[in-house]
C-alpha cells in the first residue's frame, strides 16, 4: 500500500490557501519498494465558480523537482530525478481570478 505525506506547505497568494511544497510518497510490496519526493518550484492556481452557494474549486498546477529510488531488499535498483508536473485540487471561498 502506498503512503503520501505532505511535509511542508506554502501559501499560494492567488487563492489564499496553503499548497503542498514538499511531499514524499512511498510504497512497497513483498519484493520492491519505491520512495519518491517532490519539491515545489512554481505554481499557478486557476479556479472556477460552479454555483454561488458553493466554494470556488481550484487546481494548483505545479512544476516540481522530484527524485526517488526503486529498491529490492537492501539493493537500490534504480534512482531518478528531474523536473516534472503535478496537480493538487482544493476549494476556497476567496474569489479567484481566471488567468486565461
Amino acid at each position: 500500500m502506498g503512503k503520501i505525506e505532505h511535509l511542508e506547505w506554502k501559501e499560494d497568494i492567488t487563492v489564499g490557501v496553503e499548497i503542498p511544497y514538499h511531499t514524499i510518497f512511498s510504497s512497497k510490496n513483498a519484493e520492491y519498494e519505491i520512495n519518491f519526493s517532490t519539491k515545489l518550484v512554481t505554481a499557478d492556481s486557476p479556479g472556477i465558480k460552479v454555483h454561488p452557494l458553493l466554494p470556488e474549486v481550484f487546481v494548483s498546477e505545479q512544476i516540481v523537482e522530484y527524485e526517488g529510488s526503486v529498491s529490492k531488499g537492501e539493493e537500490t535498483l534504480h534512482t531518478f530525478k528531474g523536473r516534472g508536473f503535478q496537480e493538487w485540487p482544493g476549494k476556497t471561498w476567496k474569489k479567484i481570478p481566471l488567468n486565461f
